[in-house]
């Protein structure tokens, strides 16, 4: 199996407050090296296109190429300038504050073209407006060209035309006024979300996107987490979507499932939560290929509980991600079964939360 992740690696000063101290960490994070490293242990081969500055660590490449079996050799361009940055502090609560301090450098379609080849698996994960959504719109165009000459007898319904896709509403709903992170008007972002869902129309591709509960309510107004979820998969045509609420679990819809709860996992301790996110889209997404391998069918086949299963497994994978500071703590499936299997899950809350605290346009 083969999975490719789009977007910038990030130099992240991670700030925790606990029992009133506050301490500080250097990590190389984004949600590229989160879901690659969750999906290297899952036994995936993940590749990795990305744009980092001069100051980039080239030791953490050849860590990620030599330990973790990641291909960071054709989809990385360094350019002059500093690498993406963000300052990340989670108070006492667990809430998150993000701010900017670097921006980093675009992705484009040339990028892409050499190194993206016919992945399985295709994550869409920008963290500072590093490409758009007419970005994503173009890749997936280019691919389905190139299915279609390469299988042009194939089926509308052949497993050669497009990739499974796995979208973060982050790196799109995210936009900055010097290193404040703020959101999007509602309407430009209603208007990207509806270019993204047109990704499953246009390019047959079955699209899941990944949100927080607070992300979703920037976009749609106040609503609970499962009509979010709702809303989002039947207004713009997304084949599943998670909307999730930190250690409260999340709501998923999908046709298969309709609205439902999924638990996370209670780990053996809490230090740091940054890319729990990106490590349950990972999972996600590659449980729900792997069953659909197993059952010898397409992922819009697999039942319902099949669906849910996929969706505990990626919140499972997420449970191991907070039990260690920066981009470690990752686990075989095995290991994620076995937590899915005898762990303790969560109840669903009576009232939604959110980890990401941003700050709307005025």
């Amino acid at each position: 199996m083969d999975a490719v992740f789009i977007g910038n690696f990030v130099n992240d000063v991670i700030v925790i407050t606990k029992d009133g101290r506050e301490t500080s960490s250097v990590a190389t994070g984004g949600s590229v090296t989160y879901g690659s490293l969750a999906a290297s242990t899952y036994g995936v081969t993940p590749r990795v296109i990305s744009i980092v500055g001069s100051d980039f660590p080239p030791e953490f490449l050849t860590r990620l190429k030599d330990d973790h079996k990641i291909d960071v050799t054709s989809g990385i361009r360094t350019c002059d300038g500093k690498t993406t940055s963000y300052r990340l502090h989670y108070d006492e609560a667990g809430k998150r504050t993000l701010k900017l301090e670097e921006k980093g450098h675009e992705i484009t379609i040339a990028d892409v073209e050499g190194s993206i080849g016919t992945p399985d698996a295709l994550f869409f994960v920008p963290v500072a407006a590093e490409f758009d959504d007419q970005f994503v719109l173009d890749v997936m165009t280019l691919l389905a060209s190139r299915a279609k000459s390469n299988h042009p007898h194939a089926s509308s319904s052949s497993s050669h035309r497009t990739p499974v896709v796995g979208l973060d509403v982050q790196g799109f709903l995210r936009t900055f006024e010097g290193k404040r992170v703020l959101t999007r008007d509602r309407e430009v972002m209603l208007h990207k979300l509806k270019v993204l869902g047109s990704v499953a129309a246009s390019a047959g591709a079955f699209v899941i996107l990944k949100t927080e509960h607070g992300e979703a309510e920037a976009i749609l107004g106040p609503m609970d987490p499962a009509s979010c979820a709702k809303e989002l998969r039947t207004r713009f045509g997304f084949s599943i979507v998670s909307v999730t609420m930190g250690g409260l679990g999340g709501y998923l819809s999908s046709e298969a499932t309709g609205e439902v709860y999924v638990p996370t996992f209670t780990p053996r301790t809490v230090t740091d939560e940054t890319g729990c996110g990106d490590t349950f889209l990972a999972g996600l997404v590659l449980e729900l290929l792997h069953q659909a391998q197993e059952a010898k069918c397409t992922i819009a086949g697999l039942s319902g509980d099949g669906v849910l299963y996929a969706a505990k497994m990626g919140s499972a994978a997420a449970s191991f991600c907070v039990e260690s500071l920066g981009p470690s703590g990752f686990q075989s499936r095995d290991r994620v079964a076995e937590r899915v299997r005898d762990g303790t899950p969560t109840q669903e809350p009576a009232r939604p939360s959110s980890v990401t605290v941003y700050k709307p346009r005025k």
